[in-house]
């Protein structure tokens, strides 16, 4: 009959364990990791818009552009409003001046022109021209005054929106690096949450993990234990069986020896010695009775176990060691049979003998 023995199946802990290392053996964010993470990523979906120039931008562009693409000075005389109305008055003038010169002249000569009268108008009109001649370095310095206060306006204009545009950009800055901040500030938190928290999920995830190998590393030493067990009771039954049968066959030969020896003969023999020191003898009572023969059967067969051949006795454990039985189910064997195999197992120089 072939050694058979129960499966392994995990007991109700050991299933429990399992349970909770599996459980626990996935990392779940929580609620504290979320929300941190949520409130990084929304920053980060709301950067401050890039800058493009603000409000002032565009026209500090346009006044610098103004003032770098302004024509030199060059002053057109004829093209002056305010020469031409010099002109227009000191001419009038002029013309007035040559007519009354004129003629107060004509008067002098009695109402009738003359050449003095044309000499003396022309000079008044000259007089008039040289006036307006006159005036022209003013209309010019006028004229240079005006574009220089022109630039400077402009030079004015460009560095008030300068100032601004300087002003705006620096606020803008401001809030770039509030937001930096502030975003730095979310996503440590985030961070340090998260490390937190899966550093309570790996202590978690390692304790149970542990929790479950242990109790089963346990259980199934029991089961390793009764597993053993139970193939030793295997091995020794087997062994028990095997040298049962060996000897009942070598009990059966020698009780039919003395049955015929004892039909055959009717008288007495004795026994030779024993193996391990022991002695038996063999008497018979020479009347080849039924009874006698009966006697001396029962004495063969005890004579049997008692008086196993050394060479029996090894060649018995040794085919139990092949087929893999343990020395201490082949001793049980052996002793059940009151032979003593200790001293046959130890040392080199076997002394088996019958236990009395």
């Amino acid at each position: 009959m072939a050694f058979s023995f129960r499966d392994y199946a995990e007991s109700e802990e050991v299933r429990r364990r399992r349970q909770q290392a599996e459980e626990n053996s996935v990392y779940r964010e929580a609620q504290a990791v979320v929300d941190a993470r949520n409130a990084m990523q929304q920053k980060q979906n709301n950067p401050v818009s890039p800058w493009t120039g603000g409000t002032y931008g565009d026209a500090l562009k346009s006044a610098v552009d103004r003032i770098q693409n302004r024509e030199k000075f060059t002053y057109d005389l004829n093209g002056d409003a305010l020469y031409k109305q010099y002109k227009d008055q000191y001419i009038n003038q002029g013309r007035m001046a040559m007519a009354d010169t004129m003629g107060q002249a004509a008067a002098l000569t009695g109402g009738y022109g003359n050449s003095y009268a044309a000499s003396a108008g022309n000079q008044a009109y000259q007089a008039y021209l040289t006036k307006l001649n006159d005036v022209v370095p003013q209309l010019y310095q006028m004229a240079l005054d005006q574009y220089n206060r022109e630039g400077d306006e402009m030079y004015n204009q460009a560095s008030l929106l300068g100032s601004m545009y300087g002003t705006e950009y620096g606020e803008y800055r401001d809030r770039v690096g509030d937001y930096n901040t502030e975003l730095d500030r979310l996503t440590n938190m985030y961070n340090t949450e998260r490390n937190f928290d899966y550093n309570m999920f790996s202590n978690n995830r390692d304790y149970y993990t542990n929790a479950y190998n242990n109790e089963r590393q346990w259980d199934y030493g029991l089961y390793s234990d009764a597993y053993n067990r139970g193939f030793a009771n295997y091995q020794q039954s087997v062994a028990e069986s095997q040298f049962a049968q060996q000897m009942a066959l070598q009990q059966a030969e020698l009780a039919y020896k003395y049955a015929a020896l004892n039909r055959g003969s009717g008288g007495s023999g004795g026994g030779g010695g024993s193996y391990g020191g022991y002695g038996s003898a063999g008497s018979a009572s020479g009347t080849g009775s039924a009874n006698t023969a009966v006697k001396s059967v029962a004495q063969a067969e005890r004579n049997a176990v008692s008086n196993a051949s050394m060479d029996s006795i090894l060649a018995y454990i040794e085919q139990q060691r092949q087929n893999g039985v343990s020395d201490t189910a082949i001793s049980e064997a052996l002793k059940k049979y009151g032979i003593n195999s200790a001293p046959l197992m130890q040392t080199s120089k076997y002394n088996v003998r019958v236990v009395k």
